[in-house]
C-alpha cells in the first residue's frame, strides 16, 4: 500500500473511532468506503443458533438503494443462504457469484 492510501485508512478509523455509538461508527465507515466501492444495501445480521433465525441489526440503503432503505428485508434471503450454506454471495448488476469460504 502506498503511504497515500495508509493515511486515508488512518483518517478513516480515527473517525470511525472517535463516534459515541457502533451504529454512527458504521454509518460513518459506509460512507467512507462509498467513494471507493460500489455498493447500495449494508445489513449486519445476527443469527439465533437455536431458532436459526436472523435479527437485522444494522442497515442502510444508499445510492441506487435508497428507494429500498423502508425495507430491511432485502438482504434476508442472501444472509439465510449464507448461514444456512456457509458461503460467501455476491451480487453483482450482471450476474451472480457464489464463493465459497473453506
Amino acid at each position: 500500500m502506498d503511504k497515500d492510501t495508509l493515511s486515508e485508512l488512518h483518517r478513516i478509523f480515527q473517525d470511525v473511532q472517535s463516534k459515541s455509538d457502533w451504529k454512527s461508527a458504521l454509518d460513518t465507515l459506509f460512507n467512507s468506503m462509498r467513494s471507493s466501492f460500489v455498493f447500495d444495501n449494508v445489513a449486519i445480521y445476527l443469527s439465533d443458533r437455536q431458532t436459526r433465525g436472523l435479527d437485522v441489526v444494522y442497515a442502510r440503503a444508499m445510492g441506487r438503494g435508497k428507494a429500498a432503505e423502508a425495507d430491511a428485508a432485502w438482504g434476508e434471503s442472501v444472509a439465510n443462504d449464507v448461514i444456512s450454506n456457509e458461503h460467501m454471495v455476491i451480487h453483482g448488476p450482471q450476474k451472480e457469484r457464489t464463493v465459497k469460504i473453506e
